[in-house]
């Protein structure tokens, strides 16, 4: 889902993501509460646009970022604008664009650069590079209706390629074809993926 906001900044929500969003005479922002979201900040009389999370906030001014909630915490990539991230136990962390940063509370946990790939879910990819089956199976679960299991012996297997997010049936066939996994489909809504016997 896509919209524009009231200051002329431009949202996009992935798969069951959840914001609040916070607009008042001196300020401009937006929580998010589950999922990912990507917004392009436009210029604005109030200032810098923050982004919160229960793991920091985020101001920005202008630019294109991305902020999604993952297990370990929070993952903040700066497309193209450098950003201000305050943690609650851990100071302020001043980002150039082009990082890749996942976050709690505590500090920083990871700062890499970006991978172009990663706002490719705003096209209706997936792309994995070098990635865990794990990783795959959660990034899929919110396209999907029902259960999608993984056999904790094949979750570490490595995953690389791109694949659609709009058509979860043909992601699982890819996946099938391309490794050593079998999908079993005990119903419509019921998937579990194997290792191939």
């Amino acid at each position: 889902r896509s919209w524009n906001l009231e200051d002329g900044s431009r949202i996009d929500l992935n798969a069951r993501s959840v914001v609040a969003t916070c607009f008042e005479e001196h300020q401009r922002g937006v929580r998010l509460r589950q999922g990912e979201l990507l917004l392009r900040v436009a210029p604005d009389r109030r200032g810098a646009f923050r982004l919160a999370t229960g793991n920091g906030q985020v101001l920005v001014h202008r630019g294109s970022l991305m902020l999604r909630k993952e297990a370990q915490g929070t993952r903040l990539v700066t497309l193209d604008t450098p950003a201000q991230l305050t943690l609650g136990n851990a100071g302020t962390h001043d980002l150039q664009a082009h990082r890749s940063v996942l976050f709690n509370e505590n500090g920083l946990l990871a700062n890499d650069a970006m991978q172009p790939s990663e706002s490719a879910w705003v096209d209706g990819w997936l792309a994995a590079h070098d990635r865990p089956l794990a990783w795959v199976v959660e990034a899929i679960k919110p396209y999907r209706r029902g259960i999608v299991s993984l056999d904790a012996a094949i979750a570490g297997v490595r995953v690389s390629g791109l694949y659609p997010l709009d058509n979860s049936d043909l992601t699982l066939e890819m996946l099938e074809r391309s490794l050593p996994v079998r999908v079993v489909r005990r119903s419509e809504y019921w998937v579990r993926i194997e290792a191939r016997g």
